[in-house]
């Protein structure tokens, strides 16, 4: 008995601490359920994951500022200056202590960069970073919103499989009792 039960514990252990792991990587794709290690980002910013439960038509990867409100998203228009970028898709963002740049698609089909950044005693502002500002983009710490689905994948793949081990561990130790008597 107190076997089987260290085989429970090891085995809970293992599972959560991989969950655990993955749902902490999953913070910067916006689907993190538990931000255990207290991760932030730049300006107070957040990031979400609008998905069906949340959003229809689903809106996918999101980031609003301190109050909830959506700043760069699918299908939010943005005015820069004279311009009014409309975004069809969040590809990428980079971000260091004092600002964030998003690499988006927009709806004309375009890849462009737009930088968040905050004055002190003011709103968030943007800017649409030209080409030429690329060895700003390049030392920050980029997030490719694509690779998350295989780490979403193995934390919903490791609740579902640990629910699988801890039922056919009591379905089989509950067999072999009935085996035995």
């Amino acid at each position: 008995m107190k076997v089987k039960i260290s085989i429970l514990i090891i085995t809970t252990f293992v599972f959560g601490l991989v969950y655990f792991i993955a749902d902490s990587k999953l913070f910067y794709y916006g689907e993190s359920t538990h931000n255990i290690l207290g991760k932030s980002l730049p300006l107070e910013l957040q990031l979400d994951f609008l998905d069906s439960r949340v959003s229809y038509p689903i809106i996918g990867f999101v980031i609003k500022d301190q109050y909830g409100v959506i700043q760069i998203g699918r299908k939010v228009s943005i005015n820069i200056d004279t311009t009014t970028v409309k975004i069809k898709e969040v590809i990428k963002y980079g971000f260091n202590e004092n600002f964030l740049v998003a690499n988006v698609l927009t709806e004309e089909d375009r890849v462009c960069n737009i930088k968040l950044i905050s004055y002190p005693n003011s709103r968030l502002v943007y800017r649409l970073l030209p080409s030429e500002e690329s060895d700003v983009i390049g030392n920050l710490n980029w997030i490719v919103l694509k690779d998350g689905t295989i780490i979403k994948s193995l934390r919903s793949n490791t609740i579902l499989l640990y629910i699988v081990i801890v039922i056919l561990f009591f379905t089989g130790s509950f067999i072999i009792k009935k085996i035995k008597y």
